[in-house]
């Protein structure tokens, strides 16, 4: 742990616990601000991806802080996500292990409980329906 002047923990490094609330299990870093609580960090994952995340101030919108996230996967595949503080995705960009890859914007319909994502590419746009979460 690194502490600064007024022994707050700034940076961490370290494992997640076995039991971890994560999607899976990372080692690496953590950054925090002066009140210690966790602002990003960056590391690798138990399932072999790469990931770098920054996040909102501590209560600052919805409860999960995420708002900026850079992944890479196992497969080569890369993205950079944008969340807002509904913790929705409006916009990311997506480069797929094949290839291919683009610019995916998303609008939601909260009484339809409908989302839609348009997929721009160089070859053109595709717009397709998902359906919200009930808990969102």
């Amino acid at each position: 742990e690194i502490l600064d002047d007024a022994g707050v923990v700034r940076i961490s490094m370290g494992q997640d616990p076995k039991d971890t609330h994560r999607r899976s299990r990372a080692c690496g870093i953590t950054f925090r601000e002066l009140e210690g609580d966790e602002r990003g960090g960056m590391g690798t994952m138990d399932d072999l991806s790469a990931v770098i995340a920054l996040d909102a101030p501590h209560g600052v919108g919805g409860p999960m802080p995420d708002r900026i996230g850079m992944k890479v996967d196992a497969d080569g595949s890369a993205g950079l996500i944008l969340i807002d503080n509904q913790m929705r995705v409006p916009v990311q960009l997506v480069a797929d292990a094949q290839g291919g890859g683009g610019l995916e914007l998303f609008a939601y319909d909260d009484d339809k409980k409908v989302g839609q994502k348009k997929r721009v590419t160089f070859a053109g746009e595709a717009v397709s329906e998902f359906p919200l979460d009930a808990g969102k």
